[in-house]
Order: structure tokens, then C-alpha cells, then sequence
């Protein structure tokens, strides 16, 4: 009679043991498929995150691009300036050499 008590009772706390391991395996479980959909979250951001550099490494080589070709522009621009005011300056310089040249001349 002990013993079937004894082993009723072992069987007892063994069911009560795989019950709770059941429901310990069932969270395990729920942590798990949770912890995936994170890590499948975390994988499309770091997919729209890399989207986002690439586009904006694209506009970025973009305004460099524009950036330089109107520097160019501006350059060449202010070269043609330049040289607009140094004729300019050669002429106006000349012109006064020469007025000077004809009044140094009316007056000998």
C-alpha cells in the first residue's frame, strides 16, 4: 500500500513537472517566434536603410556632379570677364598714352 501511494504520488509530481515543462517549452516557443519577427523587422530595415544610402550616395555623386560642371561654368565666365577688363584696361591705358603723347606734342 506504501508503495502505490509512494508511486501514485511520484507520478503525480512527474505530470505536474512535464505540465509545467509543457508550458515552459510553449513560451520558449512564443519568445522564439517573437525574437523572428524582430529579426525579419530588423532585416527589411536594414534593407530600406541601405536603400536610403544608396540614394543618397546617388544625390549626393549628383550635386558634386552639378556642383562641378557649374563651377566650370562660373570659371569660365569670370575668365571671359577678365579678360574682357584687362582689354579693357590695355585700351583705356593706351587711349591715355595717346592722349598724353598729343598733348605733350601740342605743347612742344
Amino acid at each position: 500500500m506504501q508503495e502505490s501511494w509512494t508511486d501514485s504520488r511520484l507520478d503525480d509530481k512527474f505530470d505536474q513537472v512535464d505540465k509545467r515543462f509543457d508550458q515552459v517549452d510553449h513560451r520558449f516557443d512564443q519568445v522564439d517566434q517573437r525574437f523572428d519577427r524582430v529579426d525579419k523587422r530588423f532585416d527589411r530595415m536594414d534593407q530600406r536603410t541601405d536603400r536610403l544610402e544608396r540614394r543618397v550616395d546617388d544625390l549626393s555623386r549628383h550635386m558634386d556632379e552639378r556642383f562641378d560642371s557649374q563651377q566650370r561654368e562660373m570659371n569660365t565666365r569670370f575668365d571671359s570677364i577678365q579678360r574682357s577688363l584687362l582689354q579693357a584696361a590695355v585700351a583705356l591705358s593706351a587711349s591715355v598714352l595717346t592722349t598724353g603723347a598729343a598733348i605733350v606734342a601740342t605743347q612742344i
